[in-house]
């Protein structure tokens, strides 16, 4: 399957997830499992084609741990290379949170 990039909403997403685990780290997995349902479910509402490994619940952990050590500068999480629109997402979330607000309650 050919790889799909990140979009602005799974970024937002994403940015949120990281955030509300940040605020109850006991809800990690429960959170990161409703992350996966609902960006899967998201791309089989857009038409997209998609496998078992599409935005799954090991890659949502992976994904959460790189934008950790982003959002930490480094202090925690797994070092690598972030999505360039999840790395643009974590920033609007730093410097703008009006503007991430808004892009969340669009998303819905």
């Amino acid at each position: 399957m050919k790889r799909i990039i990140w979009d602005e909403e799974e970024a937002a997403l994403l940015v949120d997830t990281y955030r509300r685990i940040e605020a109850t780290p006991s809800q990690k997995n429960e959170l990161l499992h409703q992350l996966s349902d609902v960006l899967r479910k998201k791309a089989i509402s857009k038409g997209l084609e998609i496998d078992e490994r599409f935005r799954n619940f090991n890659g949502m952990k992976f994904q959460y741990e790189l934008l950790r050590y982003l959002m930490t500068d480094g202090e925690q999480g797994l070092p690598g290379n972030v999505a360039k629109t999840i790395a643009e997402m974590a920033e609007i979330y730093r410097s703008e949170p009006e503007k991430f607000e808004i892009i969340l309650h669009r998303i819905g």
